[in-house]
């Protein structure tokens, strides 16, 4: 089965920040906007389209829904 859950665009940058502060240390100044993980999604395939807008807590944040799956598998060619 398909396993795809909604990640704010924040949460995808604090991730990539947190795993790799030496590539992407820079993204801190640029949090708040989220365009360029938005670009490199698309571009990766793992999302079609643009960010989707949901509200969490009673805020409004934009994000994507991710293909669990078909980042594993993605990723796999990495080893």
């Amino acid at each position: 089965s398909k396993i795809e859950n909604f990640y704010s665009a924040k949460e995808i940058i604090d991730c990539l920040i947190e795993e790799d502060e030496e590539n992407f240390g820079w993204l801190n100044e640029h949090k708040s906007k989220g365009h360029w993980i938005g670009n490199e999604l698309r571009k990766s395939g793992i999302v079609k389209g643009k960010a989707e807008q949901k509200k969490i807590d009673g805020i409004n944040v934009k994000g994507y829904y991710l293909d669990l799956e078909l980042i594993k598998q993605k990723l796999s060619a990495y080893s």
